[in-house]
């Protein structure tokens, strides 16, 4: 009888190890740690299409003519690498412009098995700044291999011997004792909020290139960068209202982490969108105000 699967197969934390060239996976790769997951979801779709036939009402054949692949994680933050592969702009090594490929090994009926997301592109990302930071990251990915053996895994890598895995975790992940005791964001330089909550979220819009005589993509690439958030202040003071009614070109910077070095999120160009203030008569908690706001630009400091 074969052994069903579940979560507790999952063998390691989910790797990944950066390309220097799209469709080139590297020989015998050393590989991180993608944070410290709570969900990892792939999502794989073939592009079918239907023929018919003069005088069947049914249809002839199908035909695949396209793949597409997605590869969502959900995770702690133990560091920024792995963010900011989808915060930052094109510049090199660690950034949007350098496919990440990504390892998921687990048992099935009783075997580790393993299956490489090859080429994959930050499609979305999002941070919330709250007790945890939680990051939710969506990946356009070219190709999405069958599970493989040990054996098969290492041929497809060039390993001789041991792959290098990422070490085991260790350490807690970061959580909003990391930031500046009572004063983690400044605004327009004033460091007097007394904050609740913070999102911020990077669309990338992916492009990708699959021409004819192409079953799977062949290149993928960052487009617009559209940065929104949503901020959640208590209600001690008008400042924040009087910025919002004035329309006025703010700059938001969030302590994530305080150590060597310091990390820091800055949003520059910043505009709050709406401005809500819910009055609840049977409430008993300090008033809040929630603001939405749209960015310019925006950077995640880099540690380690």
């Amino acid at each position: 009888m074969a052994i069903p699967t579940t979560p507790l197969d999952v063998t390691r934390n989910v790797m990944f190890f950066e390309s220097a060239t799209q469709g080139v996976l590297p020989t015998d790769p050393v590989m991180k740690n993608a944070g410290l997951q709570a969900t990892i979801k792939k999502s794989s779709k073939k592009s079918i299409s239907k023929i018919d036939i003069i005088g069947s009402p049914d249809p002839y054949s199908f035909m695949q003519m396209g793949n597409s692949a997605t590869f969502d994680l959900t995770y702690k933050m133990l560091d920024t690498v792995l963010p900011r592969y989808g915060t930052e702009l094109e510049g090199g090594t660690g950034t949007i412009e350098k496919a990440i490929n990504f390892v998921l090994s687990r048992k099935i009926n009783g075997t580790e098995m393993f299956r490489i997301f090859q080429d994959c592109i930050t499609d979305s990302i999002s941070i919330k700044y709250g007790e945890f930071y939680e990051v939710t990251q969506t990946f356009y990915c070219s190709v999405v291999s069958a599970y493989m053996t040990l054996a098969a895994f290492k041929t497809a890598l060039g390993i001789s011997g041991t792959p290098q895995y990422a070490p085991a975790l260790t350490g807690n992940p970061w959580s909003n004792l990391n930031s500046t005791p009572g004063t983690p964001i400044t605004i327009n330089g004033t460091n007097t909020y007394n904050l609740e909550g913070l999102t911020v979220n990077y669309n990338r819009n992916v492009i990708v290139q699959r021409p004819m005589s192409n079953i799977n993509p062949i290149y993928l690439r960052a487009g617009h960068r559209n940065i929104t958030g949503t901020l959640e202040v208590d209600l001690d003071n008008t400042t924040l209202d009087s910025i919002y009614e004035a329309f006025t070109n703010s700059t938001i910077v969030y302590r994530v982490f305080t150590g060597s070095p310091n990390v820091d999120h800055t949003l520059n160009g910043v505009r709050f969108s709406e401005n809500n203030d819910t009055i609840d008569a049977g409430g008993n908690d300090i008033s809040k105000i929630t603001l939405p706001f749209e960015v310019s630009t925006g950077t995640l400091g880099a540690y380690p």
